[in-house]
C-alpha cells in the first residue's frame, strides 16, 4: 500500500476536472472553494483543464488524464482534489500512466463519479486514496465551509494520528 504524505500548511493542493466541466459553468464557485483551501492554509493551483468544457464534460479525456499526470509529476503539488463529479471519469482508465502515478504517490481525493479514479488508483498502483469533498460542492460552501466538513477533512489530510470514527 502506498500511504500519501499528509497535507501540511503552505502545501499546494492542483484541482482537477476529471469528468464534468462544472468548474467552467460556475466559476464563483471555483473561486469560493479556493478561497476557503487557502483560508485553510493551503496553496492552490489549477491544472491547465480545469475550467474547460466541452459540452458535459470538462475537456478531451486527453486533456484531462494529462492534468492528472501533470499533477502528479509536479513535486511541487502534494495533494489534488477533483471539481467535482460527474458521468466521465472512466473514460480516462485507458489513459492513465499508472507508473508515473505510483513514483510519485499524493493525496487523491474526490467522490461521486471520481470514485472510478479512487479505485483504479488503488487497484492498479496501491495508493491510498480518499472518497471526500471536492471544490465545487464542499469546499465552496457559502459563508464556508461547514464545520463538520472542515474538521474531518483536516482530521483525515493534515493530522499524523489516526482518523478514528467520524
Amino acid at each position: 500500500m502506498l500511504k500519501p504524505a499528509k497535507l501540511r500548511a503552505g502545501d499546494t493542493i492542483g484541482i482537477v476536472s476529471p469528468s464534468w466541466g462544472g468548474a467552467g459553468a460556475f466559476p464563483h464557485r471555483v473561486e469560493q472553494g479556493i478561497a476557503e483551501l487557502r483560508r485553510l492554509g493551503f496553496r492552490v493551483l489549477l491544472a491547465p483543464h480545469a475550467q474547460n468544457q466541452r459540452g458535459f464534460v470538462s475537456d478531451t479525456a486527453a486533456n484531462r488524464a494529462a492534468d492528472i499526470h501533470a499533477m502528479f509529476a509536479d513535486p511541487a503539488i502534494h495533494g489534488i482534489i477533483a471539481a467535482i463529479g460527474g458521468d466521465h471519469a472512466c473514460h480516462l482508465l485507458p489513459l492513465l500512466d499508472f507508473d508515473l502515478i505510483a513514483r510519485h504517490p499524493k493525496v487523491f481525493m474526490g467522490y461521486s463519479d471520481i470514485t472510478v479514479l479512487n479505485v483504479a488508483l488503488w487497484q492498479q498502483t496501491g495508493l491510498l486514496t480518499f472518497n471526500g469533498p471536492t471544490l465545487l460542492t464542499d469546499f465552496a460552501e457559502y459563508p464556508q465551509m461547514f464545520d463538520y466538513t472542515e474538521r474531518h477533512f483536516l482530521r483525515a489530510m493534515a493530522n499524523d494520528a489516526p482518523i478514528g470514527l467520524i
